[in-house]
């Protein structure tokens, strides 16, 4: 790359990453102060023109040794994981406006510091005069920052996506998931009005079969009636199975089964105690939009797949991509069946002194706030382990 074009390459990547930092901290001041959105449309626009130099960078980079790779890689890599939501931050900041002041404030200080850094080495302002001796090219080099790339940047890639996905869930869960350094545990909270009392359990779909029996075991209570999450298909649109057991126990795990299998395993007689009683109060998935089924099929399709390629392979055919399909999936999954769900808890609330609902943990930050509303007050909470790392690593190991 001819040295001018690498030197206005990476001062306009610099100049744009610094601003937008700039502009971002403004922009999450004035809106903490005052709520104004007015800096939003700016800041975005400035945002994605920085993650496609980003990109392009980060090309130039494996091509010339111009430019200094380890400034640039480091704000290369900021704006990548910036970007892709900057886990696991947001767990570590509970408030949306300190991860947004803080996430802003970090990228202008990487900026900043690059600029100096870039200024001190050089005697001025200009940072090629560090490589204006380098050639424009050099095999070893770009074989070097290559082999960099594939051992380490693309491990780290995957798995930060690990903790991407688990920092989306626990938050989107409200805590009912969450992820430490032993495995994966769920909530169990307790919610109390008068002489009635809601639990809310978070459950996963898969999950060590000892823990799933412990969990239920604990359900085992006089005037106690449960309601089971599962939606059925007597009418028969679905045309794929949506079975977790493939996945499960590739990693090791068991698929969540019949809640009244686990009761009946808890009695030395092998049949299920006379409480609590178990009542699956789900919707059938002819109450779907057809939007909705051909999503389901599609994820039965995927969790049957069995082995990564396949399973990558399927993820591709994802229907629904676009917004307003998205939206029908959503409403149909959770809005409509959350619905449905808080109709069957008045109800059962109207004959029993307790109610359980172990429910995918997603569904029940609606729940809870709809429960609170209704003057039910938590009284404690329960983290159970449901998935242990160690059981995980021996499976694929």
């Amino acid at each position: 790359m001819p040295r001018h074009g690498s030197q206005l390459l990476a001062n306009l990547f610099l100049a744009a990453y610094l601003l937008d930092g700039a502009l971002s901290l403004v922009d999450e001041v004035v809106r903490a102060w005052s709520g104004s959105s007015l800096l939003l449309g700016p800041r975005n626009l400035l945002a994605a023109g920085v993650w496609y130099a980003a990109l392009v960078v980060f090309l130039a980079l494996l091509l010339t040794p111009r430019i200094p790779s380890l400034v640039f890689l480091t704000l290369v890599l900021s704006t990548l994981w910036l970007n892709l939501g900057a886990a696991p931050l947001p767990l570590l900041l509970q408030s949306g406006t300190a991860f947004g002041l803080s996430a802003a404030a970090l990228q202008f200080a990487l900026g900043a510091g690059a600029f100096l850094w870039l200024r001190r080495r050089s005697g001025s302002g200009a940072w090629t005069e560090i490589a204006a001796a380098q050639p424009a090219f050099s095999l070893r080099h770009t074989l070097s920052l290559a082999a960099l790339a594939l051992l380490v940047l693309a491990p780290l890639g995957a798995a930060y996506m690990l903790v991407w996905v688990a920092t989306w869930t626990q938050l989107a869960s409200n805590g009912f998931v969450s992820f430490d350094l032993h495995g994966v545990s769920v909530d169990d909270r307790r919610y109390a009005r008068a002489d009635r009392e809601i639990r809310l359990v978070g459950m996963m779909h898969i999950g060590e079969e000892a823990a799933y029996g412990e969990l239920v075991r604990s359900f085992v209570r006089d005037s106690t009636v449960v309601l089971a999450e599962g939606v059925s298909d007597e009418k028969g649109v679905l045309r794929e199975d949506l079975a977790y057991e493939p996945a499960a126990q590739a990693l090791g795990l068991s698929s969540q089964d019949d809640l009244g299998r686990y009761l009946a395993e808890s009695t030395p007689d092998g049949k299920a105690p006379e409480w609590p009683v178990v009542r699956h109060v789900d919707l059938d998935a002819s109450e779907f939009s057809p939007t909705t089924i051909e999503f389901l099929d599609w994820a039965a399709k995927v969790w049957s797949s069995g082995g990564v390629l396949a399973t990558l392979w399927r993820i591709r055919e994802r229907p629904a991509r676009d917004p307003e399909r998205l939206r029908v999936v959503w409403r149909d999954i959770f809005e409509l069946r959350n619905q449905h769900l808080l109709t069957e808890i008045d109800a059962a609330l109207e004959d029993y002194e307790r109610v359980v609902v172990p429910w995918g943990a997603l569904h029940l930050p609606a729940i809870e706030l709809a429960v609170t509303k209704d003057g039910f007050v938590e009284t404690g909470a329960t983290r159970r382990r449901l998935i242990s790392w160690p059981t995980i690593v021996s499976a694929l190991f």
